[in-house]
């Protein structure tokens, strides 16, 4: 839910999912919401190609909260999709993964505000593309960052959202140096890397 007079925005590098994430959005939330001023944007700018963080998302100023879901070897989706997607996939497919995802890491850490949050995730097995990439970050530009703990609910703010969430994950997640990692074998999704970042 968008508080009132709140914000938020949506970004997608890709035209073709951009315009996908519009449906899916218009579809869930009121009209007007998405009108000029109505408090939800969609916006389609790669975020991972500049110093600093792109225009088109800095004019809105910045936020409390940041979502990064992180382009991806997405290895579900290669487990699904068997020999033929699996023959197209190379070592260097993560390499260049966690090149991109530093880019965008540092990207999303020059919109959030002191004392917000950044939540990165990906649908990544690699270690190279989880906690190696929150570790580059945080030597390499995220030093007013730390790596919050997703183990226990009063240090994540507290409250029965929060304690509901720990409840959730911690049955099928394990725990990494910088985050937790949910696993195909103990749920019905998975993988999924996620990490929190407070500035």
């Amino acid at each position: 839910t968008v508080a009132p007079g709140g914000l938020l925005v949506c970004n997608e590098a890709s035209r073709s999912r951009a315009q996908r994430l519009q449906r899916v959005v218009s579809s869930w939330v009121p009209k007007e919401m998405m009108l000029p001023g109505g408090g939800v944007v969609i916006t389609n700018v790669d975020a991972s190609g500049s110093a600093g963080a792109p225009s088109a998302l800095t004019r809105f100023g910045l936020f409390d909260r940041v979502l990064v879901d992180a382009p991806c070897s997405s290895d579900r989706h290669l487990a699904h999709q068997g020999k033929v997607a699996l023959s197209h996939w190379a070592s260097g497919v993560v390499k260049s993964n966690s090149e991109r995802q530093l880019d965008i890491l540092l990207c999303a850490a020059n919109l959030v505000k002191p004392g917000g949050l950044i939540l990165y995730c990906t649908c990544a097995l690699a270690e190279q593309e989880n906690d190696g990439v929150v570790a580059k970050f945080l030597k390499k530009g995220g030093r007013n960052f730390v790596s919050e703990s997703l183990e226990d609910p009063e240090a994540l703010g507290g409250g029965d959202d929060m304690a509901k969430l720990v409840e959730l994950v911690q049955p099928v997640a394990e725990t990494t140096a910088a985050g937790a990692l949910i696993l195909p074998d103990r749920a019905s999704y998975g993988p999924m890397y996620i990490a929190r970042l407070r500035r």
